[in-house]
């Protein structure tokens, strides 16, 4: 995940090589549900390009929300909701890329305080991958860039 100020320097990076302005319409900590919830809200007239890049918080399950749900009824629930938001940006019209973001810390992969971490980053890996071989929508894989670059060191 970018930071604020690392997401500015990429902007006006694009900005000062294209004839474009990049807004940054991104919810830290939303899951994907907040993001179909208010899609409308997010998904701008004159937006050209949609970058989504969701599912590090979808991992994750908070203990006041019920009994710990098995990992193979949570994903599936996951890709159904990938499957749903791109069926959303397909009938914008607009050009968009899923991105599979980089692995998170061994840290970051445990449980938490209040929450089960139900699934993990290769796991958000392969419902896009999954989800984008069956859809046919565009898909940034960092994922596997960070694992090649980390090999090749």
């Amino acid at each position: 995940m970018l930071s604020k100020e690392g997401f500015d320097l990429w902007a006006d990076e694009l900005e000062s090589r294209y004839d474009c302005r990049v807004v940054n319409n991104a919810i830290s900590g939303a899951r994907i549900e907040l993001i179909i919830d208010r899609f409308n809200e997010l998904v701008d007239a004159e937006d050209d390009i949609i970058l989504c890049a969701i599912g590090t918080n979808n991992r994750s399950c908070h203990f006041d929300s019920g009994p710990k749900p098995s990992k193979s009824v949570f994903m599936k629930k996951f890709y159904e909701n990938v499957v749903l938001l791109n069926d959303l940006l397909l009938k914008t019209g607009k050009e968009f890329v899923f991105c599979a973001n980089i692995p998170a810390s061994e840290e970051n992969e445990q449980d938490g305080a209040d929450y089960w971490r139900i699934f993990h980053m290769n796991d958000v890996h392969d419902v896009f991958v999954k989800a984008s071989v069956d859809c046919g929508f565009p898909l940034i894989d960092l994922y596997t860039e960070f694992h090649r670059y980390c090999l090749s060191k």
